[in-house]
């Protein structure tokens, strides 16, 4: 997904079919919160093995964007993620945290 920004192409490398990965030394392109404004909003899809997925995201403020994810399978959720995207130095982040069900970290 986010392999489909209309950024500067930096040095980078296929790592699968669907995402690209950074090469080894080289700078990230510069980039900035407004240029990830497009996600904001509700999306839903299917994943692995037919599992509902959503993801959620808040329009930009407070220098950061935020969202949540959940993964659905079984009529259970099984994963949940909090993400936010922040600005650091010309570049922007995508900062993580993956949990359980149990919110296990």
């Amino acid at each position: 997904l986010l392999g489909s920004l209309p950024l500067a192409a930096a040095a980078q490398s296929a790592n699968s079919a669907h995402t690209l990965k950074l090469d080894e030394g080289a700078a990230p392109p510069a980039a900035q919160l407004a240029d990830f404004a497009w996600l904001a909003g509700h999306w839903v899809g299917t994943g692995f093995g037919g599992a509902h997925v959503e993801e959620v995201w808040l329009p930009p403020l407070g220098s950061s964007m935020t969202g949540v994810f959940r993964l659905v399978a079984g009529g259970r959720a099984q994963v949940y993620e909090i993400f936010a995207l922040v600005p650091v130095g010309d570049t922007v982040e995508l900062r993580l945290k993956h949990f359980t069900s149990e919110l296990k970290g």
